[in-house]
């Protein structure tokens, strides 16, 4: 399963941290994810993916 993750990444914000994380521990089937950032995105980068993830930026929690 190929899951596109759309937004703008920012490796401080603690959420971008997680979700790859989180897509991880899903045991049942192996997930590849790819960040897609928001200025890119168009319907034929999309259609390679089985499902979409759009990833908010705010709020800026920030891990220090």
């Amino acid at each position: 399963m190929k899951i596109a993750l759309v937004g703008d990444y920012d490796p401080l914000v603690l959420a971008h941290q997680a979700i790859p994380k989180a897509l991880q521990l899903n045991t049942a089937q192996p997930i590849e994810y790819q960040w897609i950032h928001s200025s890119k995105v168009n319907l034929q980068s999309l259609s390679q993916f089985d499902g979409i993830w759009c990833v908010p930026k705010i709020p800026k929690l920030v891990y220090r």
